[in-house]
């Protein structure tokens, strides 16, 4: 079976919104990508937020692994918790149609590109909400 490694951040502000992109379908996930060669799963992550945020983030801890087989690929991706700590928001991707911070309400009725996610956003953003 052919194997995916990939990076997710996971990237909560001072309200507690939580930064997403929308990919060209209208679907919403937190910025991912895959690992690329010579690359290390914290260094693809930062790397992503960048490249579909243009925010600079650094990554505070690894939060969970989700392993999944989709269609014949086995994909295993690493969840980090990240902050922002410089950049300026901006869509330079050409896979991401728009960036914004969503609440957690917001988060409950959104389109997500990984349905498998949404009930552990949520539960992670009313722990972080002020």
């Amino acid at each position: 079976m052919k194997e995916w490694i990939g990076a997710a951040a996971i990237c909560v502000n001072d309200q507690g919104d939580l930064l997403m992109v929308r990919n060209e379908d209208g679907r919403w996930a937190v910025p991912s990508g895959e690992v690329e060669e010579g690359e290390s799963a914290e260094m693809c992550c930062a790397r992503e937020v960048k490249e579909e945020t243009g925010y600079d983030v650094i990554i505070e801890k690894c939060l969970f692994v989700k392993d999944q087989d989709i269609e014949g690929i086995h994909a295993k991706t690493y969840y980090f918790e990240v902050n922002v700590v410089g950049g300026m928001l901006e869509v330079t991707d050409d896979e991401v149609s728009d960036v914004e911070w969503k609440t957690v309400e917001e988060i409950e009725k959104i389109l997500h590109a990984n349905p498998e996610d949404a009930s552990y956003l949520t539960n992670f953003l009313y722990g972080k909400t002020p």
